[in-house]
């Protein structure tokens, strides 16, 4: 996969959407369709992993020093002193993790919970912690026309389609045409979800993690 400029992009949708519109004014929708995209494929473009440190004493961490930014989790773990990864669970509840809640302990973390960008865990900390997480991540972040995406061709298609749909329904509001557009940029992203499964998973669609 090569690296491909937003603005390399967006000159091509306003040529095929035969619009004035300069790529900083097409930038708008652009960025409204690529923080959808994610929400319909799993993809290996939209995930990051990173760590961050939990403090001595203390049982949250800001997920905002994660890099690139964070969006939802998919795996959360914590570091032991031989540098092994020990896995940190989503607990089945609300009710389940207040039960288990233990401000007064000390020690290593079994749960976590995610409150917008803090993570908490169920205990305070011994020492600095190093909490990793793999998670799906904001490609639009800071994106500018100037921005280099690495993604596959045919991703690079879907989002130029999900980019036409939203120009015309929110400039032209042409339901009509923003409807197909919107229709070919998703049969895309379905194939391209269904070469993620025979990849990721032989063909096999039950997985026992949220992805």
């Amino acid at each position: 996969m090569a690296a491909k400029t937003v603005s390399a992009i967006l000159t091509e949708v306003v040529g095929e959407v035969v619009s004035d519109l300069s790529n900083a004014d097409m930038l708008k929708y652009f960025i409204s369709a690529a923080r959808q995209v994610p929400t319909l494929i799993r993809e290996r473009s939209f995930l990051g992993s990173d760590t961050l440190t939990i403090s001595s004493g203390s049982q949250t961490g800001d997920l905002t020093d994660l890099s690139p930014a964070f969006v939802r989790e998919r795996f959360v773990w914590w570091v032991d002193p031989d540098g092994h990864r020990q896995p940190i669970v989503k607990p089945p509840s609300l009710r389940y993790f207040h039960g288990i809640y233990s401000p007064g302990e000390n020690g290593n973390p079994d749960y976590y919970r995610i409150l917008g960008q803090t993570i908490e865990v169920d205990r305070a900390a011994n020492e600095d912690l190093t909490v990793g997480l793999d998670y799906f991540a904001e490609i639009t972040d800071s994106m500018t026309v100037n921005t280099a995406m690495t993604i596959d061709e045919q991703m690079v298609e879907a989002i130029k389609f999900m980019t036409k749909a939203e120009y015309y329904w929110q400039y032209e509001e042409d339901e009509r045409k923003s409807d197909k557009a919107e229709g070919k940029g998703l049969r895309l992203i379905t194939r391209l979800e269904e070469e993620y499964q025979d990849h990721e998973f032989g063909g096999l669609v039950e997985e026992t993690e949220t992805y």
